[in-house]
């Protein structure tokens, strides 16, 4: 509990009573980084403004530590590192709350805690100003359970940001359909229940069953490759290492490196370096089939290029589909690729990047450490003898840095690909790193039509992160390590789900009851996940969740009307969300 108006509660640590600290001041901006976009028109006066992009706040919150002699400060100064130096594998954030706003939550990490400087001269009372970087800017007020009433049903959220509800709806009757969609929108709902046909036994015949779910939280399923088994050409060589995290399979942190931190192999590599692995085959190989994944791509240093690269392999192992992407040279942007179809009948559905913010080109310098000549010298002491040595000099290497970026630099996307015959639906979404939440659509349901030479069948999924060697990564001929050591940026995989489809696919004939009466059906905008609660049995209905639903999110301060299947004489329904500030 906040008490005082100089306190902060950093992950249930009271600043005060925890950390026995001072708290002179807690300067938080006004708005997140805000990053404008425009696009030059050849022979126009001016741009096209494409508007602003919000990314995260930085709090700057300057302490004061009490201390009469050098050992009390000591302490609390260890005492300070323990609370507030914590692992951050995953992007994993911790609460904040402000005693100016004592029923708001923030959610961040400390990025800087500098050393303590004396407040003057003689004193043992010392000062710093912490960093608490926060990359989802909102502010959570306490949640809140509204009751449906009406339908369909009229609602103004309380705050000014986004909010992710979870829904719940209580039946009176079995089912099979339910959802909600927002009527702003037409493309604003969750639709859960799906039509399935009927064997000639009468029996409910699902024509999409499950073949592969895999989080990819664990390495169980994969086989690594190497130089020699690699399946295909992938113009670069097979090294480093994969590690398991608790929601993807991503390239292996180095913990005793915390500056290169990702093992993409030896760095005297030349070209494309990194691990490779492959996914347990089906059991059989698939013609027509329901297929997601996700990516994870961060370019972590403005010169490194790095890349994440998926492959689908057919029974043969050879490559017949591509989904990488990949960081431009010399700090150009990052661009996502699409090609369906075998090596040499390759078609392309995707090249290029996304909000491009072209930055101005600018000459810098890569110090490295050259072999010069060898000296002779004579010795000191009483032999004078002569000895020979290596001189090593500095020699800065002048390079270009285009400084352009795009929402490729840092992303994670969700490909959905549905191929019956040789017609691909496939739609690609942003998707939050912190939440996992699907976003806004960067293709939707795009049709392609192979032609019979790039046409596939489908049998597993590799994963190749690489990267790439630049001037810092030369070899520093006196201490045989890189010039310049750099975090190499981080690549995984992740949310790997397969659907057969028999007969064309799930279509219209007996609808399925998927929940009864007294159950309670769980839709949660925020996990994007769909449950149902029968008795003491909880079970996942994310199978029958509809093609296109994409959960919404509410606004905080803009009216909705909402409206929900079954309706409220059919259901009790109900909400919780919490109100949120930008």
């Amino acid at each position: 509990m906040i008490t005082g108006q100089g306190e902060f509660i950093f992950d249930g640590i009271n600043s005060r009573t925890g950390l026995d600290i001072v708290t002179a001041q807690i300067a938080k901006p006004i708005s997140p980084e805000i990053t404008n976009s425009s696009q030059p028109v050849p022979a126009r006066y001016g741009v096209v403004n494409l508007g602003n992009s919000y990314g995260a706040k930085t709090v700057n919150i300057t302490i004061t530590v009490l201390a009469t002699t050098r050992e009390e400060l000591a302490e609390k100064s260890h005492n300070l590192a323990n609370a507030f130096i914590r692992p951050n594998d995953e992007g994993a954030t911790y609460s904040m709350i402000f005693a100016d706003e004592p029923n708001v939550e923030y959610y961040g990490i400390f990025t800087d805690i500098p050393e303590l400087t004396p407040v003057q001269k003689g004193v043992w009372d010392s000062t710093t100003t912490l960093k608490f970087y926060m990359p989802d800017p909102r502010g959570y007020m306490p949640q809140q359970t509204v009751q449906v009433t009406d339908e369909p049903f009229e609602f103004t959220p309380e705050g000014t940001g986004e909010t992710a509800p979870v829904y719940r709806f209580t039946l009176h009757k079995d089912v099979n359909e339910i959802g909600m969609a927002l009527a702003s929108d037409d493309d604003d709902y969750v639709d859960v229940g799906m039509d399935q046909s009927v064997d000639d036994d009468g029996n409910v015949a699902d024509n999409e069953p499950l073949m592969v779910s895999d989080p990819c939280n664990t390495l169980a399923q994969t086989s690594w490759l190497n130089v020699k088994t690699a399946p295909f050409d992938i113009s670069g060589t097979i090294a480093g290492a994969f590690m398991s995290n608790t929601e993807s399979i991503s390239v292996k942190r180095s913990p005793n490196n915390g500056t290169a931190m990702y093992d993409y192999g030896n760095v005297s590599y030349s070209g494309w370096t990194g691990p490779m692995m492959v996914h347990q085959a089906l059991t059989n190989t698939l013609n027509d089939m329901d297929h997601m994944f996700r990516m994870r791509h961060e370019k972590n240093y403005y010169r490194g290029i790095s890349k994440a690269e998926a492959y689908w392999m057919d029974a043969d192992s050879k490559c017949v589909a591509r989904f990488y992407i990949q960081d431009g040279a010399q700090g150009n942007a990052t661009k996502l690729y699409v090609y369906f179809g075998p090596s040499g009948h390759e078609v392309k559905v995707y090249a290029g990047t996304l909000d491009l913010k072209n930055g101005k080109n600018k000459k810098d310098t890569v110090t490295v450490i050259k072999k010069g000549t060898k000296v002779t010298y004579t010795g000191k002491g009483k032999s004078k003898k002569k000895k020979t040595t290596t001189v090593y000099y500095p020699k800065k290497i002048e390079i270009t840095d285009y400084e352009n970026t795009d929402y490729y630099n840092k992303c994670l996307l969700q490909f959905h690909t549905r191929k019956i015959g040789r017609r691909i639906v496939l739609s690609i979404n942003k998707c939050d790193i912190k939440t996992g939440k699907t976003g806004a659509y960067i293709m939707k349901n795009k049709v392609i039509n192979l032609p019979a030479a790039s046409d596939f069948s489908y049998s597993t999924l590799a994963f190749h992160p690489a990267k790439h060697n630049i001037t810092e990564d030369s070899t520093n001929p006196q201490t045989k390590k890189p010039n310049k050591l750099y975090n190499y940026g981080f690549n995984a995989i992740t949310s790997y789900t397969v659907h057969a489809i028999n007969n064309g696919g799930n279509v219209a004939a007996v609808p399925q009851i998927i929940a009864h009466k007294d159950d309670q059906v769980i839709i949660d905008c925020e996990t994007n996940q769909a449950t149902l609660v029968s008795g003491a049995s909880v079970t996942s209905l994310n199978k029958y969740v509809a093609w296109g639903s994409n959960f919404p999110s509410l606004q905080g301060g803009k009216t909705e009307r909402i409206g929900f299947s079954p309706s409220g004489d059919d259901a009790d329904i109900e909400f919780d969300y919490r109100p949120t500030y930008r």
